[in-house]
């Protein structure tokens, strides 16, 4: 049966590959069987990756909120948000 935690991880090695596209399809897969915060996390992640910030920053948002705050989870939403200053330059 489809097991959301393999899913998680499986997004994960696959953003630390470069393989965006795949990672955020698992991450997203993960999310919907299981929307438990770190999934959540993982799928913000896999969407910075693919420079889908605002969509990126509300999964990491609605982990937060789900999460009750843990302080865990508010690394991935500080790194986002340093990307909203990102100046795109020629």
């Amino acid at each position: 049966p489809p097991n959301a935690a393999v899913m998680q991880v499986l997004a994960g090695l696959l953003t630390r590959e470069g393989q965006v596209d795949a990672a955020r399809g698992w991450a997203e897969k993960a999310a919907a069987l299981d929307a438990e915060p770190r999934m959540l996390v993982e799928l913000g992640s896999a969407l910075m990756q693919s420079r889908r910030l605002d969509e990126a920053l509300d999964c990491c948002r609605r982990a937060l909120v789900l999460s009750g705050g843990r302080s865990q989870l508010h690394p991935m939403l500080l790194l986002g948000l340093n990307y909203l200053c990102e100046d795109p330059g020629p």
